[in-house]
């Protein structure tokens, strides 16, 4: 926009979700939002044997019918932000958010209208997920914690099966590989968890190359497995982790942090 004082924000104080043809691009449907900016990905999955493209934001999480864009069902909840991707096992959805406060949502995906105070199955307020998503495996809701801790919790409950803890802050999305968690911390470490050991740590492999290209102390880059090894985005652009590699690996089976 060449104009002076222009602004290119408007999308702050309005939202919508849009439904493309996705062999032409025509737009097949326009729903508004109730709320401004958020950077949660819309998640299309199947739950209590309907399609539902589910997306949590501000004030509530919400889920909309794909075909058609019109919403399903919302439940309130207390954030102002959210940035992670919902996530669902076919009959409860997950959502985090840490703005204003930390906030983790489990709620039954087969209610309509307003579900707030008949579909939530538990909500954990004690929690700081940061900007990261939520993993499911096994009976397990997998949370990633600011301060560096990763946090299992029973499903279906919420209470806590086992944590352990990295010696780094995390604020990139870690992701599950086989029997594997994988976490990246803000110093650029690659942390491998084995689910089968409650989180033990299995190895470490360092991405010191990852934070001198992008002239900073941390990555928020997605991770991706591609064989034996990882990839992380940066600004400058790709960085791969192999454990093959004695260059990269820290350590390998060390003390485990685990607490419970």
């Amino acid at each position: 926009v060449d104009q002076p004082a222009a602004s290119l924000i408007g999308w702050q104080q309005r939202s919508f979700l849009v439904g493309l043809h996705r062999q032409t691009g025509e737009i097949i449907w326009r729903t508004l939002r109730p709320n401004g900016a958020n950077h949660s990905v819309p998640v299309v999955a199947l739950v209590a044997e309907r399609m539902q493209l589910l997306l949590a934001g501000c004030g509530a999480v919400r889920s909309y019918d794909p075909q058609t864009g019109k919403e399903l069902w919302h439940c309130r909840w207390q954030a102002e932000h959210s940035a992670g991707a919902v996530v669902t096992d076919g009959m409860l959805v997950y959502a985090a958010t840490s703005r204003p406060d930390g906030e983790v949502l489990c709620v039954r995906g087969d209610g309509g209208g307003d579900v707030t105070s008949t579909h939530v199955v538990w909500r954990d307020r004690r929690t700081d997920v940061g900007v990261t998503s939520l993993v499911l495996a096994d009976a397990w809701l997998i949370q990633q914690q600011s301060d560096g801790t990763v946090l299992a919790v029973n499903k279906t409950t919420g209470q806590t099966a086992w944590r352990t803890r990295v010696p780094e802050s995390l604020s990139t999305p870690m992701i599950l590989s086989g029997r594997q968690v994988l976490c990246l911390d803000d110093r650029g470490t690659l942390h491998v968890l084995d689910l089968d050991r409650r989180g033990a740590a299995l190895l470490e492999l360092a991405a010191s190359s990852m934070v001198e290209v992008a002239g900073r102390d941390h990555s928020q880059g997605a991770l991706a497995v591609s064989g034996q090894s990882v990839l992380t985005g940066t600004v400058a652009g790709l960085t791969l982790l192999n454990p093959a590699s004695p260059s990269q690996m820290v350590k390998e089976s060390q003390t485990n942090r685990q607490t419970r």
